[in-house]
């Protein structure tokens, strides 16, 4: 299955002392189906950088999202793939 084509992801959080931990799966008719990315967010970083992995073994990387700003509540992402490229971008709704 083409994740291209895939329109609705579930997406889990699990929030720890010093991480955040996310879990991304695919939609199964209104349920979180196959795991697809895994996350590991450090807490308190002065400049957001998120690496999504294809599992919890962390040996692929499927994309990274990245602040454009140092501590901007409502900034903008890069979102990259594995080799670097510029795939896209995203902005926090903060209201």
């Amino acid at each position: 299955m083409s994740l291209q084509n895939v329109h609705v992801f579930h997406v889990h959080q699990k929030v720890t002392f010093m991480v955040n931990r996310y879990e991304v799966f695919v939609d199964d008719n209104g349920r979180p189906g196959r795991l697809v990315g895994f996350a590991e967010q450090k807490r308190l970083k002065i400049k957001e950088r998120v690496t999504i992995y294809t599992d919890p073994s962390k040996n692929e990387v499927l994309f990274e999202f990245n602040a454009r700003k140092v501590i901007d509540l409502g900034g903008g992402y890069d979102v990259t793939d594995a080799g670097g490229q510029r795939i896209g971008l995203f902005r926090k709704d903060f209201a």
